[in-house]
């Protein structure tokens, strides 16, 4: 009743409720009946971070990943600031959305592409939320930390995140945990690691969670990995379809930050390698060696080239580095000829 308005936990509540149930337009009046109704430092201060907090999920989830950090950001700052000011008056509750405000800025910083950043928001916020027995930030942050691995080249590492996430989840609670990335990285890593049906499966699976909500960068991330999982196993014709989905999937989003990731996947697809080759090699590429291989011809630097890919400079250095001996050059100027002459390099 009217009274609920009256109340700041309630309308603080009610906010997240409506989040979970995507009924945005019905949460302005609950976050402002929240202010309104702060009695104390403690509650004003509460209603400033968990306000930013929630604002910045309904931005992810309307697929605007520059707004949703915009407004992490915020929650962060409100979160450091009343941590500070109040001391000993600090409540329980206002240190484990602190914890939240943290993940939720780490997860913001992973869909607007800065993966080093994301990582240590996410790390921090993790242990910060673990203390507190926040259970449903640790979850997401753990998914996106698997995510961050993921796209940064390390599936062992990525594997052992998602599966942390998930072991919180079942079926009966997964509607609100959501752990649609935890799969989507689980996904990644299997894909990279050569093992497409655990790819297959966990793909599957994603997109099932996914399908319990309306989270496009989620649903477009998804089927992006669904075209690089059909290009690795042969399927180029699967592979543009699932990235023409992609497309279509973000075409209205306000700010997706996934351009480069779709770049990436088109550009392999694109200058695939051959299914023999006419000379051989060391040992074979890996799927991550191939993509940085497929962006050689394009004369990129190595930041663009790892901002293309994803991935850190260093890391992009050391499967350059890899690929040199496997093709056996001693310079980055011949990689693309010598690629070409053992038909590793088809340009269509």
């Amino acid at each position: 009743g009217d009274a609920a308005t009256e109340d700041t936990e309630v309308s603080l509540m009610m906010s997240w409720a409506l989040l979970n149930v995507r009924r945005y337009d019905d949460m302005p009046r609950w976050t402002s009946a929240a202010l309104a109704a702060a009695t104390s430092d403690v509650e004003r201060a509460m209603c400033r971070l968990e306000t930013a907090v929630v604002q910045a999920h309904v931005a992810r989830h309307r697929g605007d990943a520059g707004r949703s950090l915009s407004h992490a950001r915020t929650g962060h700052a409100a979160a450091e600031n009343a941590l500070a000011e109040l001391g000993d008056d600090r409540s329980e509750r206002l240190v484990a959305v602190s914890a939240t405000a943290l993940v939720t800025l780490g997860v913001a910083a992973y869909w607007a592409g800065d993966l080093e950043q994301a990582r240590g928001w996410l790390t921090d916020g993790v242990i910060d939320a673990q203390a507190s027995r926040e259970i449903s930030s640790v979850i997401m942050g753990y998914c996106h930390l698997g995510l961050v691995e993921a796209r940064s080249g390390e599936p062992e590492l990525a594997l052992a995140h998602a599966d942390q996430a998930l072991a919180d989840v079942d079926e009966s609670n997964e509607r609100f945990h959501l752990p649609a990335a935890a799969h989507l990285a689980r996904a990644i890593a299997f894909t990279d690691l050569g093992r497409p049906a655990d790819a297959e499966l966990a793909l599957g699976e994603a997109q099932r969670v996914c399908d319990l909500s309306d989270e496009p960068l989620l649903a477009a991330s998804i089927a992006v990995q669904r075209a690089q999982l059909c290009y690795a196993v042969g399927n180029r014709v699967d592979a543009r379809e699932a990235l023409r989905d992609a497309k279509q999937l973000v075409a209205d989003l306000p700010d997706h930050r996934l351009d480069d990731l779709i770049r990436e996947t088109e550009n392999a697809i694109r200058f695939a390698p051959k299914p023999e080759s006419n000379g051989t090699l060391v040992e074979g590429l890996t799927d991550r060696e191939q993509a940085v291989l497929a962006l050689l011809p394009h004369d990129l630097s190595r930041r663009e080239l790892a901002s293309q890919l994803h991935l850190s400079e260093n890391t992009v250095k050391t499967h350059l580095t890899s690929i040199r001996h496997k093709i056996g050059v001693s310079g980055r100027e011949s990689i693309v000829d010598r690629a070409r002459e053992l038909g590793l390099l088809v340009e269509e």
